[in-house]
């Protein structure tokens, strides 16, 4: 598994759309604590025969900002049905491109003239199940 971990950019990333997106489930755990070597640990115990992990990073790049966030409200699932489920929103629906746009240029450690790029650290997961062929 690739997980992004819980202090990399993923975090500012749903920070940034967390206050235009419905709550979760009271009982819900964040996903990007899957990509904390503890809470994996805690979740494959000994039930798997090898539990291997590492850290590395992923970057995305992109013309600017906006295109990156056009990109995003193109393409990625949650941001999609963020910005659907404030269709009949304008206010909520401008303030969410502000914040989106203010995330992208504030986290973007490309060059000033382009291309735009975001690091997002993860964490690569190996489990073998007891008893499999390796």
């Amino acid at each position: 598994m690739l997980n992004f971990t819980p202090t990399g950019l993923i975090s500012d990333f749903f920070a940034a759309l967390a206050p235009y997106m419905p709550p979760p489930p009271p009982d819900a755990l964040p996903p990007p604590l899957w990509g904390s070597e503890e809470h994996v640990r805690g979740l494959f115990g000994d039930r798997v025969e090898s539990l291997e992990m590492s850290r590395d990073e992923y970057v995305e790049k992109v013309e600017s900002p906006g295109a990156y966030v056009d990109l995003f409200k193109r393409t990625f699932g949650p941001v999609v049905a963020t910005y659907a489920s404030l269709a009949d929103d304008p206010e909520r629906l401008a303030a969410l491109d502000r914040d989106f746009l203010e995330f992208a240029t504030r986290t973007n450690r490309g060059s000033a003239d382009g291309p735009a790029e975001y690091h997002y650290e993860y964490l690569l997961v190996v489990a073998r199940k007891r008893g499999s062929a390796s």
